[in-house]
C-alpha cells in the first residue's frame, strides 16, 4: 500500500500526496507499536470509579 502511494498518489496529487504518505506512515507505525510491543500505545484511558451506594 505504501508503494502504491509513493508511485501513484504522489505524482498525481503532488503535495497532498506527500501529506497522504506521512499520515499513512503514522497510522502504520501506531498500529505496529500496538501489535509488536508488550504494552501497546493507548488511544485513550478509561478510569473506573468506585461503586458506592449513596443514601
Amino acid at each position: 500500500m505504501l508503494l502504491f502511494g509513493i508511485f501513484k498518489v504522489v505524482p498525481y496529487a503532488g503535495f497532498l500526496g506527500i501529506i497522504w504518505i506521512v499520515v499513512t506512515l503514522g497510522i502504520t507505525i501506531y498500529h505496529g507499536m500496538n501489535v509488536f510491543s508488550k504494552n501497546g500505545v493507548a488511544f485513550g484511558y478509561v478510569e473506573k470509579k468506585n461503586k458506592r451506594i449513596l443514601k
